[in-house]
């Protein structure tokens, strides 16, 4: 629980507007992860022009005064206090004030989104203080055009094993022509006791070869 004290919000004046004063109540900054909620006071002319907002709702909630809402300069509403206004997302709004008294409202849009889950480090097969143990190595299919044309050697796979022993990405390391499609697959549905580094598993990469002999 988080306790918003009158008048000690941050106070700023948002881009595209004029004689506007915000205060930020909460937000993620502040504590609030899921919402920001914002008090406006906007003096007699004070207001915006035209914006929208792509992503998220706006939330408007009246505390004094009058305000009038316009879109492309036509005026849609007229709010008075203890009325509010839901914005949706790409909605186009204006607000201004053209009263003697000052308009305050409590405004809620979303909060931005919480920032991409950082990736997991991928280690070389080197680094890791427990390497990755091939527990099933799946057998290449020996495709058909590469047999009749007597095709034979060695394909070296560099795969990526996940903190679960799986192979999540394989790319050709060595390359013998039409004897790569079938090491990659083989590589894909090999299987892993997972490597570790300092007692926590994590992903490496890691090289296998395959080798295709005629008999």
């Amino acid at each position: 629980m988080k306790v918003y004290r009158k008048g000690t919000g941050e106070k700023y004046t948002p881009f595209n507007h004029f004689d506007m004063t915000t205060q930020v109540i909460f937000n993620p900054d502040t504590g609030c992860p899921k919402v920001n909620a914002t008090l406006t006071t906007l003096k007699k002319g004070a207001g915006s022009n035209d914006e929208v907002h792509e992503t998220s709702d706006q939330l408007f909630f009246m505390l004094q005064g009058t305000m009038n809402v316009f879109a492309r300069g036509s005026l849609i509403e007229t709010l008075n206090a203890g009325d509010a206004l839901l914005v949706h997302a790409g909605d186009i709004h204006g607000v201004r004030n053209e009263e003697e008294t000052d308009v305050v409202f409590d405004q809620t849009p979303d909060a931005p989104p919480p920032p991409p889950p950082e990736e997991d480090e991928v280690f070389e097969f080197f680094a890791v203080s427990e390497k990755p143990v091939l527990i099933s190595k799946a057998v290449p299919q020996y495709p058909d055009l590469a047999r009749k044309a007597q095709i034979e050697g060695k394909v070296v796979i560099t795969v990526t094993i996940d903190k679960q022993g799986n192979v999540e990405n394989a790319v050709v390391f060595k390359s013998v022509p039409m004897l790569d499609q079938a090491a990659l697959a083989a590589a894909i549905q090999c299987k892993f006791k997972p490597a570790k580094q300092r007692d926590q598993f994590v992903k490496v990469k890691m090289n296998i070869p395959f080798d295709f002999h005629l008999r």
